[in-house]
């Protein structure tokens, strides 16, 4: 099987990924509200991370309804750390342009 190709993260993809490592467990909503994304944009991003195998889901019944809690697998907060520090470094080059 040969080994996928890394590409950059968008911004929207950096900002999620920024939130969700610094929470233990996080949900839609919650990510909708603080990073300021549509639940379109979000599901797709949140969907993606999940089938790459960087997302863990679980479900949580809360005032009869269920919600669906987001966090990093072990893969995923490498990807996560990665992906934020080479943003970083991006923004750092072009700042100095």
């Amino acid at each position: 099987m040969a080994k996928k190709r890394y590409r950059m993260p968008s911004q929207q993809q950096i900002n999620l990924l920024e939130h969700i490592l610094d929470k233990e467990e996080t949900y839609g909503y919650e990510i909708m509200t603080a990073i300021k994304i549509g639940p379109g944009t979000l599901y797709g991003l949140l969907k993606k991370l999940f089938d790459e195998g960087y997302l863990l889901k679980s479900s949580t019944l809360i005032d009869g309804r269920n919600r669906i809690n987001y966090k990093l697998s072990i893969a995923g907060i490498k990807y996560a750390e990665r992906a934020i520090m080479e943003n970083e470094y991006e923004q750092g080059i072009k700042g100095k342009l």
